[in-house]
């Protein structure tokens, strides 16, 4: 087990590491009144677990389906609103957050607004949620545009338990490693030296994943530090490959951290090209990219244009890399992105 420390305006909070680490979680609840926000998928496999642990609280869930990311939206908002008025849910209540990144994004949410905010914990079940469990940020999607209502609110606590992680599919494994690597080339590139070596992601042990996962969210922690309120210092970094692979991800219902994945060579394309290729073909051969179809940049470019980094409508704002741990900003107008955009298609493929 292992215990770090995230640092922001809103205070510090511990995010707790480990197999078995679940049993942890009574020592932070402080009320008798839980609200359990999960999915279909966690709730067949994991709520048992969870409901024993808390079994001397008064508890309610509310599920989402099998497919979270399309319940972070205000119709299912305004249902868990309801949900928790008939239940009785009050102000000192506690809500937790028991899912992935799209669970966890909108159980905070609602967290961060219900009677102008109720506490809550996050309960990640999936490799992808060590990202989005960890910075306080919580959202929903409106009409295919990702996290475009949203705010900055931390929780208590993250509590990650890596036992869940077993009944994870191979896609949503692959989606989690996504921004692992993100994280990684952040900081000093121990992963991607690390997957050259291997055959298949499966060959990452449990021991190993726990190490990655300790180093991205201290990686995370440094970046947000000193800009919680992500005012374009420090914390847009952590968006690389975000633009384009947030268009991809809503435009073709791809796994968000696939998507991400292909948004992070995109953006080192802006700036090292054989590097970009060389890690794309990397990529390719591990199985990221399977489900990635053909890609229109002019339907892309539609979604790109509502992201929250873009200075204006005329300029789509990219983070690259000058090396391994070293970030920047890049700014394209929509004709330099076709033109670019369309090179990098030619030559990965």
């Amino acid at each position: 087990m292992k215990t770090l420390f995230i640092e922001g305006d809103q205070g510090k909070y511990p995010v707790i590491i480990g197999e078995g680490v679940i049993q942890t979680l009574p020592q932070y609840i402080t009320t008798d009144h839980v609200l359990i926000v999960t999915d279909e998928n966690v709730k067949t496999y994991h709520l048992d677990t969870l409901k024993s642990v808390v079994k001397e609280k008064n508890v309610s869930v509310f599920t989402l389906s099998h497919q979270p990311e399309q319940n972070k939206n205000l119709r299912t908002f305004e249902k868990l609103i309801n949900f928790a008025l008939q239940n009785n849910f009050p102000r000192s209540g506690l809500v937790l957050a028991f899912g992935g990144g799209a669970v966890g994004d909108f159980a905070g949410f609602f967290a961060s607004t219900f009677m102008r905010g109720v506490d809550y914990i996050q309960l990640p079940t999936s490799i992808l949620a060590h990202d989005s469990s960890v910075g306080g940020k919580v959202a929903l999607n409106h009409y295919g545009i990702k996290n475009i209502i949203g705010s900055f609110y931390s929780p208590k606590a993250v509590i990650y338990d890596l036992s869940f992680l077993s009944t994870l599919p191979k896609e949503e494994v692959l989606s989690g490693f996504g921004e692992l690597i993100k994280h990684d080339l952040l900081s000093d590139g121990t992963l991607i030296k690390r997957l050259e070596s291997i055959k298949s992601i499966d060959e990452v042990s449990t021991e190993y994943l726990e190490s990655l996962f300790v180093n991205a969210v201290r990686t995370k922690a440094r970046y947000i530090k000193d800009d919680f309120y992500d005012e374009l210092k420090t914390r847009k970094y952590l968006n690389l490959g975000h633009t384009l692979g947030h268009a991809i991800e809503s435009e073709y219902g791809i796994k968000h951290g696939i998507a991400i994945l292909y948004g992070i060579c995109f953006d080192w394309y802006l700036s090292r090209k054989v590097e970009a290729i060389n890690y794309y073909h990397l990529f390719k051969r591990l199985g990221f990219f399977e489900s990635i179809p053909q890609l229109d940049p002019e339907q892309l470019l539609l979604r790109m244009v509502h992201d929250k980094k873009n200075k204006d409508s005329n300029n789509l704002h990219f983070i690259s890399l000058e090396k391994i741990g070293k970030p920047f900003s890049i700014y394209l107008t929509h004709n330099e992105f076709r033109t670019i955009f369309n090179q990098f298609i030619t030559e990965v493929e």
